[in-house]
């Protein structure tokens, strides 16, 4: 069995400092959030640069340690649209950070169920809505996704979101 922290736990900040406690505490890996464990990585787009999640990656790899989880806490369906979608670019650049396949499909799988929830809380008919709905089928195809929502085929939900199809009583309303 593996023991993991969330880094900003430790108390401490910077990749070198999170790995010297991890190796006092005998602790495997964290969940990391850049922005609680970084005092250069601030809570803005663009902030966590190629470079420094592949030093970031590279270091803990080096270290035999891991980082099996990523974090970008936020509030998906805030009030304030522009502070929800500023949140929602921070979260999406924790894909550069992803360790293994295993992580990036789960960081992919949670950037999709937010904006299925953008989704149902947009009006329905509205270009907003429709332009939600078309991000989110690019991205289903773009991570080879075939299945969503209790077994059902891709083309079958799209359908439904954009009210060409009955959703039955599956459907989350």
């Amino acid at each position: 069995m593996k023991i993991c922290i969330r880094a900003h736990d430790l108390d401490v900040k910077g990749t070198e400092a999170i790995l010297d406690r991890l190796n006092v505490f005998g602790i495997d890996g964290v969940q990391m959030v850049c922005y609680k464990a970084y005092p250069d990585i601030p809570y803005e787009p663009g902030a966590i640069t190629a470079e420094k999640a592949t030093a970031i990656g590279a270091a803990f790899r080096d270290a035999g340690r891991m980082i099996p989880l990523v974090g970008a806490y936020f509030n998906p369906v805030h009030p304030n649209r522009e502070k929800a979608e500023r949140c929602e670019k921070i979260f999406d650049e924790a894909e550069k950070i992803a360790s293994s396949d295993e992580i990036l499909h789960r960081i992919r799988k949670q950037r999709l169920a937010v904006r299925y929830l953008r989704i149902l809380l947009t009006p329905k008919g509205s270009e907003e809505r429709n332009r939600l709905i078309d991000a989110f089928e690019s991205d289903a195809r773009a991570y080879g996704l075939t299945m969503i929502w209790e077994r059902r085929d891709i083309n079958f939900c799209l359908n439904v979101l954009r009210g060409k199809e009955d959703p039955g009583y599956w459907w989350t309303k």
